[in-house]
């Protein structure tokens, strides 16, 4: 299993229904509100890379995200 944490920007007008879109993804172990240059952090799981990144860009085409940061965690 791998695993990726994603820092997301929003607007934070929309911040509930992007959390909304995110909790029902796949794979999804946390999701935190935050206060900060980004309003989001989460922890998405998959079986290969490919599948992370996949999630990660579907995370970034939901409207009113403005950025998403991911960084990939080594064990």
């Amino acid at each position: 299993m791998i695993s990726v944490l994603v820092l997301v920007q929003c607007n934070y007008s929309f911040l509930s229904q992007i959390k909304n879109h995110i909790n029902k993804m796949e794979g999804l172990e946390f999701l935190y509100e935050v206060i900060d240059n980004y309003n989001l952090i989460l922890k998405l799981s998959a079986e290969t890379k490919e599948e992370l990144q996949g999630k990660v860009g579907k995370i970034s085409h939901i409207p009113n995200t403005t950025n998403v940061l991911s960084l990939i965690v080594l064990q």
